[in-house]
């Protein structure tokens, strides 16, 4: 077993980042700077981390189902991909035009994908699974407690803070792309509004989360949530039943002052909701069915073959992408970490 570490990768998150700030093109004049970008990526997580094993994880269309049912506008809305990356808002002009271009999102992926096989990356595909839940399934059951790779570093690539969950483990970090700051919980903490990493979920469910369309309980934010809930501010990990229970007692303290702050109140009146917003915002394994968790995990324990030059260079061939002298270095470096990972 190596003591590289295992670098999972938000595959929609990041590329969408690169689809959206990108402006590369081919030699047709097309735009292909999503693709570019992304690569670009995966070559700067060989460089800094070296790791052993590279799993992209994709969203392979039909969102949760689960989450739909609870909540029927969940990552909705007009300006939205029909691609569901829970990363998208209102856009205007230039990316406005290529939100609503699907066929170049699909060649601009299904590049990735040939160009990816051809590094020896594992890459999932899990329909109607999100990938925030794919992630959670390879840290806490494939590679997580019990597992040879238990102790190993995970590395999770994406700019969404709902991984700030899976910091409660020691041997996980995530590493911001945009930023390029690797957040251990430490870190992590300067960026929750406050409230402490191991109780954001929680926080979360009261504030909602516009992104993807979750309405919190109302007039509810980070601060208001971490004056009058200060436990959410400290180290020990509350549940949602703990935390149903201690709002409890909070407004009853509260009752027997004259005065009952609206906070406080608004959560009371709202428990439901926040038990609701919970079932959203919090990312498990157990969010996967038994047949989705049989396939990730055949996904991730797929041999691969080793890297392949020659395929890897005819796919930008095939797209009309000039052959630069950083792809051929990204094809070493993917040669020289996962051959022998």
């Amino acid at each position: 077993m190596s003591n590289r570490p295992i670098v999972i990768i938000d595959g929609m998150n990041c590329w969408v980042r690169y689809f959206l700030g990108n402006q590369e093109m081919n030699l047709s004049g097309e735009s292909f700077g999503g693709a570019i970008g992304f690569l670009r990526l995966v070559r700067n997580l060989f460089r800094q981390f070296t790791p052993s094993q590279v799993f992209v994880v994709w969203e392979a269309g039909g969102g949760s189902k689960r989450r739909k049912k609870l909540l029927g506008e969940y990552k909705g809305g007009s300006n939205r991909s029909n691609i569901s990356t829970g990363v998208f808002e209102d856009r205007k002009g230039f990316q406005k035009d290529l939100l609503q271009d699907e066929q170049l999102k699909a060649r601009q992926l299904l590049f990735l994908n040939k160009a990816l096989k051809h590094l020896s990356v594992k890459q999932l595909y899990l329909k109607e699974a999100e990938g925030d839940d794919v992630a959670a399934y390879l840290l806490k059951e494939v590679f997580g407690p019990g597992s040879e790779h238990a102790n190993t570093l995970k590395v999770v690539v994406s700019n969404d803070k709902d991984y700030y969950q899976f910091l409660v483990d020691d041997n996980v970090r995530i590493y911001h792309p945009g930023k390029k700051i690797l957040y251990n919980k430490e870190l992590a903490q300067e960026d929750c509004d406050g409230i402490h990493v191991n109780n954001y979920c929680l926080a979360k469910c009261l504030t909602g989360d516009n992104s993807d369309n979750i309405n919190g309980v109302p007039g509810v934010g980070y601060k208001s949530a971490a004056k009058y809930y200060p436990s959410l501010t400290l180290s020990p990990e509350l549940f949602l039943n703990d935390f149903i229970d201690y709002t409890e007692r909070v407004y009853a303290e509260y009752s027997t002052q004259k005065k009952m702050p609206k906070v406080v109140q608004s959560v009371h009146d709202n428990l439901d909701l926040v038990r609701r917003n919970y079932k959203l915002i919090y990312i498990g394994s157990s969010a996967l069915t038994s047949t989705q968790q049989e396939t990730a995990t055949r996904q991730a324990e797929t041999v691969l073959p080793n890297p392949n030059l020659i395929g890897f260079l005819s796919i930008f061939t095939e797209n009309k992408l000039n052959i630069m002298q950083e792809h051929e270095a990204l094809f070493s470096e993917a040669s020289l970490f996962l051959r022998h990972g």
